[in-house]
């Protein structure tokens, strides 16, 4: 199998709170507690390794719940590359309310106390005989103090034939331009068509966007030969969704491997929504079962 870097800078320690209704301005008891860790890198990771890959996932953690993100990876197989920081890793809460089948999700900040060698720290944790990779994913946002060029200067120390990036805010021109497939929401895709707004202008060839829109349209945009190609995913509907939270993380973990198994993209893309859609029937983000997946994919129409 594959040796996978995930640059996922922004973990978390989750708790899956279930309610029987949740009422705004009022008490509200929880029925059941669920904690594990999480975030975009961590959930992708997770998939990855469901895959039987090797996975090193580079993540800054701090305090007690960055020690039991640690623990946590090391029970998983996932091999962490961390930076470690005096301030406490956020909690995120999910709050889950049965009686209205919604799903809200509660993100606490989280930032560092750096100076000008903190990044360079940082991206140095790839570099010397650990930087050679199969494929290397960027995923979520930075933590406060940090700046998104971090993963510019981590792309810079690594070599990987696959290079995906599921991430938007402040990300640096360069790295977009370097990067081979950018795996990102609707809503995610116009803050960056807002900021370069030549994105799918000129020879971009090197380069696909696969865009998500929950359980709507999910669309594949690449430009060739001067004009620009769209495939259009229709997923099937989901009777019983219990968490959408990290569907889009499984989507980019089943994406990698799919591409690096030899699928053409749409191919790649197809399989990898039927894994993130598999996902919302579980209680925990990136999980999901083979067979949930294979029938949602059979469902999944491209056009």
């Amino acid at each position: 199998m594959a040796r996978i870097l995930v640059v996922g800078l922004n973990p978390a320690w989750q708790k899956i709170l279930e309610f029987d209704s949740v009422t705004v301005g009022r008490v509200n008891r929880a029925r059941r507690i669920t904690e594990l860790a999480s975030g975009k890198g961590l959930n992708t990771s997770l998939v990855l390794r469901h895959f039987g890959h090797e996975v090193c996932l580079l993540q800054v953690l701090g305090g007690r719940n960055g020690q039991k993100i640690a623990g946590y990876c090391r029970q998983k197989g996932i091999h962490t590359l961390a930076y470690e920081t005096r301030q406490e890793t956020r909690t995120c809460s999910t709050l889950i309310d049965h009686a209205t089948a919604t799903v809200t999700e509660m993100i606490e900040p989280f930032s560092i106390s750096t100076d000008g060698s903190v990044e360079d720290q940082i991206a140095e944790l790839v570099g010397g005989q650990h930087g050679s990779y199969d494929a290397v994913l960027y995923c979520g946002t930075v933590p406060a103090g940090l700046s998104p060029g971090i993963y510019w200067a981590v792309h810079q120390r690594v070599t990987a034939r696959l290079a995906i990036l599921d991430a938007v805010r402040a990300i640096p021109e360069e790295l977009l331009n370097s990067v081979d497939y950018v795996k990102i929401n609707r809503r995610e895709f116009e803050e960056f068509q807002s900021r370069f707004p030549d994105l799918l202008a000129g020879d971009s060839s090197h380069r696909v966007f696969l865009l998500t829109d929950g359980a709507e349209l999910a669309r594949l945009l690449h430009r060739v030969q001067g004009r620009i190609e769209e495939r259009h995913f229709h997923l099937p509907h989901l009777d019983h969704v219990l968490n959408p939270i990290g569907a889009g993380d499984t989507v980019t973990a089943g994406l990698a491997h799919y591409l690096l198994s030899g699928f053409p993209a749409d191919e790649a893309f197809r399989r990898a929504l039927a894994l993130g859609s598999a996902s919302c029937l579980q209680l925990e983000p990136a999980a999901y079962k083979d067979e949930d997946s294979e029938n949602i994919l059979r469902g999944i129409r491209i056009a």
